[in-house]
């Protein structure tokens, strides 16, 4: 009870008491005696605590300003071999004459008897001086205004000549597109080359193996599905002999169909291997497609050139 009644006076002290009793010193000393308005102070500081207590906080708070005192910077006090704390600050006063020096607080804990308070700096001043020579002078007359030049033409003509020059190739741009746009509807729209289906099939089949029913049998089934629009790809062979068309359905093409797909299905599903008929077979593939060519009123002499 008797230590926190202890701390709570030393607490209640004024700033002397408590910095004078409890063994602390924090000074202030300019580093010029004298400067003038507005230049940059140099404040050093040294602070001496007590060998039980730590400060709290490395950089000094300044107290209150006195008019015309500005602060410039305040930096981090560093720890001497001592245990002495030193640091700097930069200030600026804006009166002139003798000006007392804004005081420092900063932050401290005596851990044994769990207290904390603040460290204030000891008062100091500095003369500034006048920047305007002292006394009355007398005023000077204005020196005569220089004359001023005429208007500087130069960049206002290479201004406006670069403006021209953009209108120009804007315009330029504007007649290229324009040309472009009518020849492009003089000319209309484009139709692309009508691709006939059957040609397409027999060079197709002109490029295969004679041995490879199986892929005859799809290009067969290609050549349908492009020319007639029979979904001939996903129908079994069955089903494409009942979708084939009728001007394609001829008798003797029907047989050619339906050995060709018979066949392929034999050498595709059943690992066949290919027999003496698959020439005869392939053979067949190309006439189907000759003939169908024929019915859908091609040229016959153009399947001989393509086969």
């Amino acid at each position: 009870m008797l230590r926190i009644c202890t701390s709570v006076l030393l607490l209640s002290a004024g700033p002397a008491f408590a910095q004078q009793d409890l063994g602390h010193r924090f000074t202030i000393a300019p580093s010029v005696g004298q400067a003038e308005v507005g230049d940059p102070i140099t404040l050093r500081f040294s602070v001496t605590l007590h060998e039980r207590d730590l400060v709290t906080d490395s950089v000094p708070r300044p107290g209150e300003l006195p008019e015309g005192v500005r602060i410039l910077e305040v930096q981090k006090l560093a720890r001497r071999a001592d245990r002495a704390l030193e640091g700097e600050a930069r200030v600026a006063v804006y009166r002139t004459g003798i000006t007392a020096i804004p005081t420092f607080e900063i932050p401290f804990l005596r851990v044994s008897a769990n207290m904390r308070g603040t460290i204030r700096s000891e008062p100091a001043r500095i003369e500034i001086a006048s920047v305007v020579p002292p006394g009355n002078p007398p005023l000077r007359d204005l020196k005569n205004l220089a004359q001023a030049g005429g208007v500087d033409w130069l960049p206002i003509g290479l201004g406006a000549a670069g403006l021209l020059a953009a209108i120009v190739a804007i315009r330029r741009w504007r007649a290229r597109r324009s040309r472009r746009a009518e020849e492009h509807s003089s000319i209309g729209p484009s139709v692309p080359p009508r691709i006939d289906p059957y040609a397409s099939a027999l060079a197709r089949l002109a490029r295969l193996d004679p041995t490879d029913l199986p892929g005859a049998a799809d290009v067969v089934r290609d050549c349908l599905a492009a020319a007639a629009g029979i979904p001939a790809l996903e129908q079994t062979s069955s089903e494409l002999l009942v979708a084939l068309p009728a001007h394609l359905n001829g008798r003797e093409n029907r047989n050619r169909l339906a050995t060709l797909l018979a066949d392929a299905d034999l050498m595709k599903f059943g690992q066949g291997r290919p027999g003496p008929a698959v020439g005869s077979s392939f053979e067949s593939a190309r006439a189907l497609l000759a003939s169908w060519r024929t019915t859908a009123g091609q040229a016959p002499g153009a399947a001989d050139a393509t086969g």
